[in-house]
């Protein structure tokens, strides 16, 4: 987890809290690098995820009232009138050429941030008074970190911590081009393990929330990130606990091309995990379930994962429906 603050201006004028801590949120989310043993390079690809710190003025759009958001700001422009916006789904990239890895330090000046397209990140803003208006911004553009302080890479036993200081300038248009501004500024932490695959869910978690002891966060049945997955779920397929991971349904049902009787259902899973179970049960009526004790064919699909895939012993009839199950348990 990373604490980032925004700051900036909205038309002009200094962005506010629209109450304490409004400014300020959590990230979460994978960063990509390649590391040897005197550079580190930013190969792209990250996801670096803003946490919903509150309910923020106004709602999408800028339709009054307030929705869960990452950020909240407010700004007054005297008798002209005055506006709220709110950032909601900021996500970001972060790109570099190979920099020298010097010690534990590298520059951070070098670091290009990106806002990710694909999250469908916005700005929803108001604006009351003589300026009247209200709409959404996409939020979209690159900056450059602008910190003169190194970053730094250190390891501590089989953990490695990358802590990153930002700030980074982005531009939009309310009325006129460049007339708001949004600095993200704080430090970005993420960690790895290495020198082999995490052998347990304890450090697993531990190295998903470094220094975090709270069951209500790293517990079996814990949901730090509310996406309704359980840590433990998301540990037995390889998810990220600290992050949302929307749509997963891990069990596929298909059948034989070569024989459309044959029911196979499939999931993928990391490969070598230790300590956990996995059971796949069938039914036809959704009310009475038998496990499918068939020992498994299993994948090699690179990246560390593996598919599994079982064959139901019970042929699919004309006009039959067939339900698959899948759970996971501690051994």
């Amino acid at each position: 987890m990373s604490n980032v603050s925004l700051s900036g201006s909205i038309i002009g004028y200094p962005i506010k809290e629209q109450s304490p801590g409004s400014l300020t949120t959590k990230y979460a989310g994978t960063i990509n690098a390649d590391v040897t043993g005197t550079t580190i390079a930013f190969t792209g690809a990250s996801a670096i995820i803003a946490q919903n710190s509150a309910s923020w003025e106004p709602k999408a759009g800028g339709v009054a009232g307030s929705d869960p958001a990452n950020y909240g700001g407010k700004a007054s422009a005297g008798f002209l009138g005055s506006a709220v916006a709110a950032v909601r789904n900021a996500q970001f990239d972060v790109t570099s050429p190979p920099l020298p890895l010097t010690g534990t330090s590298f520059p951070s000046s070098a670091l290009l941030f990106q806002f990710l397209k694909s999250s469908a990140g916005a700005i929803d803003y108001a604006v009351a008074g003589f300026l009247a208006t209200k709409g959404v911004i996409a939020l979209e553009g690159i900056a450059t970190n602008r910190v003169t302080s190194q970053a730094s890479l250190v390891t501590s036993g089989n953990v490695q911590t990358l802590t990153i200081p930002v700030i980074a300038d982005f531009f939009f248009k309310v009325l006129s081009p460049s007339d708001t501004t949004v600095t993200i500024n704080g430090q970005i932490v993420a960690t790895r393990v290495i020198g082999g695959s995490v052998s347990t869910f304890g450090s697993w978690m531990a190295a998903k929330f470094p220094g975090v002891t709270d069951p209500n966060v790293i517990g079996l049945s814990a949901d730090a990130d509310n996406d309704r997955i359980p840590n433990f779920v998301e540990y037995a397929f390889g998810l990220n606990p600290a992050a949302p991971d929307a749509g997963f349904a891990p069990l596929k049902a298909t059948q034989d091309p070569n024989d459309p009787a044959q029911g196979i259902f499939e999931f993928v899973r990391p490969k070598g995990l230790p300590g956990v179970t996995y059971l796949i049960q069938a039914s036809t009526s959704l009310s009475n379930w038998s496990v499918v004790a068939v020992t498994p064919d299993i994948t090699d699909i690179g990246g560390g994962l593996e598919r599994v895939s079982i064959r139901d012993p019970q042929p699919i009839g004309s006009g039959s429906v067939r339900f698959g199950l899948l759970s996971v348990s501690p051994n």
